[in-house]
């Protein structure tokens, strides 16, 4: 993975409710960063992340963000909510700005959200997540995840959200409604707004299923249409076309 930016200037995930609940917030704005997030050690390569502004910005001190700093390294950093997320009843809210500064081959600028009692320590790619949203390229994989675990599978979604490929800041929002719906937008545009899960995310199985004991009845009429013995023509009836 080449060096890449990942800004969070913006709220990396909030729950929106009555009272405006916060989980998480990160700016990275000041040097106690560090203190804040675990960088995991589930093995020894892993590259190092760094605070950093970009070789370009329009205010330095407020475009701080995360900067992966080696190239084809493996990248795992976590810290926690303050409290377990519950979207049962309010729209539960992703959001974050990546910046990728020059031109990547393979890799991904995603994040995760983890079940509580995590190991900040042993956080890897195999680690259970309950959703996993982001930017991810690889060779001709251009695509923006949105995945969500479901009685422990995975399930990516079938709808096809391109990343843009560029070397300024992009912004990327993913809104999970109790009702079952999501939305999803990158920059300003809108690429779902309030669509059913099931309509991309195959989730819940098909509606119907054959059924191998069924049989056609005998007295099956399979003309698409039949005349009506008793319809008579109305009196008012116009021949002219």
């Amino acid at each position: 993975m080449k060096p890449t930016l990942l800004l969070a200037s913006l709220a990396i995930a909030t729950v929106v409710s009555a009272a405006g609940q916060t989980y998480l917030e990160e700016t990275f704005s000041d040097s106690n960063w560090e203190d804040r997030w675990t960088t995991s050690s589930f093995k020894e390569d892993l590259g190092k992340f760094v605070l950093s502004s970009g070789t370009f910005h329009p205010n330095k001190e407020y475009a701080q963000g995360l900067q992966t700093s080696q190239d084809h390294r493996s990248y795992s950093i976590s810290t926690p909510f303050s409290t377990v997320a519950d979207n049962s009843k309010e729209d539960l809210i992703v959001q974050y700005t990546v910046k990728q500064e020059v031109t990547q081959e393979c890799g991904g600028s995603y994040l995760k959200l983890l079940p509580e009692g995590y190991d900040p320590k042993t956080f890897n790619g195999d680690s259970e997540y309950a959703i996993m949203f982001g930017p991810d390229i690889c060779g001709p994989e251009n695509r923006v995840h949105v995945i969500f675990n479901y009685k422990g599978k995975n399930y990516l979604t079938k709808k096809h959200a391109p990343v843009p490929k560029d070397n300024r800041t992009h912004f990327y929002r993913l809104t999970v409604h109790p009702d079952q719906k999501y939305s999803l937008i990158v920059d300003d545009d809108v690429k779902a707004d309030h669509v059913l899960l099931e309509e991309d995310w195959d989730i819940y199985g098909p509606r119907t299923i054959p059924d191998p004991e069924d049989k056609k009845p005998e007295d099956w009429v399979d003309t698409k249409e039949i005349e009506d013995p008793t319809h008579v023509k109305p009196a008012n009836y116009d021949d002219i076309p």
